[in-house]
């Protein structure tokens, strides 16, 4: 079965309400920038059409090449945490980052 990474970015929508954005790569793509394009994908959107100013992303810590890639886009890195799938089958210790989104950035 194919290795699937896993990178989680979470939009943070005012302080009531969080929206989640998630998007998987088979390992077989790894290094090909479709990750990369995924999240500035996700960043413009953020930026455009929910004119969000502060992002909050996090990935799992075994997963270097998705600290790579946050930090590419601009992210900054805050802490460690963890985080669980969304059924609660399992934990990961992560790495947290911020974004603050600036007009004429992306």
């Amino acid at each position: 079965m194919p290795t699937i990474q896993t990178e989680r970015l979470l939009l943070r929508l005012g302080k009531a309400s969080d929206a989640e954005a998630v998007y998987n790569n088979w390992a077989s793509d790894v290094g090909q920038g479709f990750a990369t394009e995924a999240a500035r994908g996700i960043l413009q959107f953020a930026k455009d059409d929910l004119a969000q100013t502060k992002l909050f992303a996090c990935h799992a810590k075994e997963n270097v090449v998705s600290g790579k890639i946050l930090k590419k886009l601009g992210f900054v890195y805050s802490n460690d945490s963890s985080y669980s799938k969304f059924d609660g089958s399992q934990t990961f210790e992560s790495c947290d980052y911020f974004l603050r989104i600036e007009e004429g950035t992306l």
